[in-house]
C-alpha cells in the first residue's frame, strides 16, 4: 500500500510539473504578444510626435531654427481647445517650455523641440 501511495504522489507530482510548464510557456507566449503590441504603439507614438515636430517647425515664424514660446502657441490647433481647458492647457504649455529649454535662452531648438514633443500634454 505504501508503494501505491508513493507511486501515486510521484505521478502526481510529475503531472504537476508538466502543467507548471505548459503554463509558463503560455505566460511567455503572452508576454511576446503583449510586447508586440507595444511596439506598434511604441512605433505610432514616435510616428505621430515625428508629425508634430514637423508641424511646430513651420510655426518658426522668423525662420531662425528655434521657437519661441509664442511661436510654439501661435499653433491653430489652440483654437479648438475646449474654452474651460485652454488656461490650464496653456498654463502646462508654459511650464513645459520652460523645463525643455534647457539653456534658458527663451528659444527650443532641435534638440529641446523633441523632448517638449515626447513630453505630450495631455489634459
Amino acid at each position: 500500500m505504501a508503494k501505491s501511495l508513493w507511486a501515486a504522489l510521484l505521478l502526481f507530482m510529475a503531472v504537476g510539473s508538466i502543467h507548471a510548464a505548459e503554463d509558463e510557456a503560455e505566460e511567455e507566449a503572452d508576454v511576446e504578444k503583449e510586447d508586440a503590441g507595444h511596439a506598434v504603439s511604441k512605433k505610432y507614438v514616435q510616428e505621430r510626435n515625428a508629425k508634430e515636430v514637423e508641424k511646430l517647425w513651420g510655426l518658426d515664424e522668423d525662420e531662425d531654427g528655434k521657437l519661441t514660446l509664442g511661436e510654439v502657441m501661435s499653433d491653430p490647433m489652440l483654437d479648438s481647445l475646449d474654452i474651460m481647458k485652454i488656461g490650464k492647457y496653456m498654463g502646462k504649455m508654459n511650464e513645459n517650455f520652460k523645463t525643455h529649454d534647457k539653456d534658458e535662452d527663451g528659444h527650443l531648438d532641435k534638440e529641446e523641440l523633441v523632448n517638449f514633443v515626447n513630453d505630450r500634454i495631455e489634459l
